[in-house]
């Protein structure tokens, strides 16, 4: 649960939305971010997947190249795992043309990995 929290808390500081409205409807093992309406969702999970290796999911159905998902589960909920991904979408989306404070989004991440 808590690497579901640290890696939504990322995507907020990235500016991104989950899917998820409200963080009771979250799950515990994958997260759904929206899809910045100006860069193809494509885009991203390449270069997440070719340039840093993070391998992400994108929408299926109604939800195809709307959302990109996010594993937290198993070995991925790990928080070197969590911060690669934060690290990776962040990275991605500087890349693509988006603003995206990726420091900001890692130290929003590694305070929700923190121990209360």
């Amino acid at each position: 649960m808590a690497a579901g929290r640290a890696l939504r808390a990322g995507v907020r500081a990235l500016g991104l939305e989950s899917y998820a409205r409200q963080e009771r409807d979250a799950s515990n093992i994958v997260t759904a971010v929206m899809n910045p309406e100006t860069i193809a969702n494509k885009a991203i999970l390449d270069i997440m997947r070719n340039k840093y290796g993070v391998i992400a999911g994108g929408g299926v159905e109604e939800r195809h190249g709307k959302v990109i998902r996010l594993a937290h589960m198993s070995i991925t909920s790990q928080p070197i795992y969590v911060l690669q991904t934060i690290w990776a979408l962040g990275s991605a989306l500087n890349e693509l043309g988006m603003t995206a404070d990726t420091d900001e989004a890692l130290a929003s991440t590694r305070e929700a990995l923190s121990p209360s």
